[in-house]
């Protein structure tokens, strides 16, 4: 019989508040199956205080051992950050594969990991994870093989771990660098067009990639499952009246999503910050209380990242399987503005195109310019300054044309105003 290639996984599932617990239960099982790993005993704990010499109570600490053995559990996944101290400790104990927030979502990342820079910047966080982990414990740095220099005078086995992480961070952060370099002179090539910018941004699985599809007429790829999408993509949204404007769909971000892995991925997260306008994406199929705290998590990673005060619509998704439509209109009340839609039935996908455009061009000026045959060529760049050309009379010495353009972009036919 052939071995299964998933791990056989207890999960510690620790919390503070007894809300939503048993939801969060279900993300941290759908994580694990993400990962490889089979959910075969799930265990509730909740934290008073972290125990200064164990993680959780000597007793929990034993129970655990003894389910590890009667259910031949290979791996421990514990949904939080676990310290150095109590990793290195929790592990030898159990003897088994002790996996917590950090390493279990960086697995999940080197998976969906298909670009350069997306699994360059996996492996700084992965590297990062690890030199965090050096407090006392070799047994994890041997999993990287190979070394970097020799030990110097007075080295210990910890400094070389140390120092030999530390130079492939170096290495890896100058590529990763390099990268960010091409692609800025990329986007200022883009930038010619002066198309104004748009992020869509939500909780991981909130259906960004399916509306991404939807408003640009592309093929992102779309999966009912947690991180299908890790490197950014981007595509322009053309409006009936040849209005256009960029949309980048980012990666989905998580509860308690660790700072190191918002650090390793900044490269990819500047796409955010650099935005004119954010789509903040919520599935709006989930119970009330988890919608608000989707809504936290993504602030809080908004915040970490200085977006929290770009302009942004809140787009409540899924509403043809919302099951409490008064509760969500109430809390929506408390985030304008907002859009109930569905991107899978096309529901209130107009309303939201409204929406953009208003915000993007709130102000469109009706002008009248005349070009002589010489500079006709500047009817393109009106096109790429968003502008639609309403009437258009050509004469023996140039052409007569009445236009409506954003307000903020008429300043370069001045010249031509008649």
């Amino acid at each position: 019989m052939l071995k299964s290639k998933f791990k056989r996984a207890l999960i510690l599932e620790t919390y503070h508040s007894n809300e939503n617990v048993e939801y969060f239960l279900d993300e941290t099982k759908a994580l694990c199956l993400t990962a490889n790993f089979e959910p075969v005993v799930s265990i509730l704990y909740k934290l008073k205080n972290k125990d200064s010499t164990f993680f959780i109570g000597r007793g929990k600490i034993e129970e655990i051992k003894k389910i590890i053995l009667e259910n031949e559990i290979e791996a421990v996944v514990i949904d939080d950050e676990v310290d150095p101290h109590f990793f290195r400790f929790l592990s030898e104990f159990w003897n088994v594969e002790l996996i917590d927030k950090s390493s279990l979502i960086i697995s999940i990342f080197a998976k969906r990991a298909s670009t350069k820079q997306g699994k360059l910047q996996v492996e700084l966080a992965r590297l990062n994870y690890l030199l965090s982990q050096t407090s006392g414990w070799g047994k994890i740095l041997s999993r990287l093989g190979g070394g970097i220099g020799t030990r110097g005078p007075g080295e210990t086995k910890k400094e070389i771990d140390k120092r030999t992480l530390s130079l492939k961070i170096s290495r890896l952060k100058n590529e990763i660098k390099l990268i960010e370099k091409r692609n800025k002179i990329i986007k200022k090539k883009r930038n010619i067009s002066n198309f104004p910018n748009i992020s869509l941004v939500g909780y991981t699985n909130a259906g960004k990639s399916t509306l991404m599809n939807v408003l640009t007429n592309s093929t992102v790829l779309v999966r009912d499952q947690l991180f299908s999408t890790l490197d950014t993509k981007t595509a322009i949204i053309k409006f009936n009246d040849d209005t256009k404007v960029f949309l980048t769909d980012t990666v989905g971000f998580i509860r308690k999503l660790p700072h190191r892995l918002i650090e390793a991925f900044k490269a990819t997260l500047s796409q955010i910050s650099e935005s004119n306008f954010l789509l903040h994406v919520v599935d709006a199929s989930k119970p009330i209380e988890i919608i608000k705290q989707d809504i936290k998590s993504v602030n809080e990673v908004l915040k970490e990242i200085n977006s929290n005060d770009i302009p942004s619509i809140l787009v409540f998704n899924k509403i043809d399987k919302c099951t409490n439509l008064t509760n969500v209109h109430e809390l929506a009340e408390l985030y304008k503005p907002y859009c109930f839609i569905s991107a899978i039935t096309g529901y209130g996908i107009d309303k939201l195109l409204e929406k953009i455009k208003y915000f993007l061009y709130p102000n469109r000026i009706i002008i009248k310019i005349f070009l002589p045959h010489e500079k006709t060529k500047i009817i393109n760049l009106i096109k790429n300054f968003s502008g639609k050309i309403l009437e258009k009379e050509w004469s023996t010495s140039g052409v007569k044309i009445i236009l409506d353009i954003p307000q903020d972009y008429a300043d370069f036919l001045n010249d031509y105003i008649i």
